[in-house]
């Protein structure tokens, strides 16, 4: 987990989640293991979440096409394309790459405020940028990497 404090904080090794359990001030862990959150007195936290999507409806319900900000509308670009009921849904992207439902996924949210980070399955923040929409990953090793 990216941090901006010397903390300790809740990591994966080979499979596992470890923590010291020192530093957190929640853990939320269910026994089907689906899932891990973790929150920092400091305004930190992390959330994975492993889920099943049956169909190409439920992946749009739970991924609807993103929503323009007022802010960032206004400074867009005319030539680029409008979003709007013509632009084909956030599953078709997936049928293009040949994938079939059912799918499994992985959901990161992370926020570290003290970094200005704030990313999740929706939208993501890096300092002043905001990054919306089909940002979906196939077949990588690393998605994104910060150093």
């Amino acid at each position: 987990m990216l941090k901006a404090s010397k903390e300790p904080r809740l990591l994966i090794e080979n499979n596992d989640w470890l923590t010291m359990g020192t530093s957190e001030t929640d853990i939320d862990c269910p026994p089907s293991g689906k899932r891990v959150a973790a929150r920092y007195p400091n305004g930190d936290s992390v959330r994975v979440e492993f889920l099943e999507i049956d169909s190409a409806d439920d992946f749009d319900r739970r991924y609807p096409r993103p929503r323009i900000p007022a802010r960032v509308a206004s400074g867009r670009p005319p030539d680029w394309p409008p979003l709007d009921a013509d632009t084909p849904p956030p599953s078709a992207k997936l049928a293009q790459i040949g994938a079939a439902f059912p799918l499994t996924l992985v959901e990161v949210e992370m926020r570290v405020p003290g970094l200005q980070i704030d990313f999740g399955p929706r939208d993501t923040e890096l300092a002043t940028n905001v990054f919306a929409g089909e940002r979906w990953m196939v077949g990588c090793h690393v998605g994104f990497q910060l150093r």
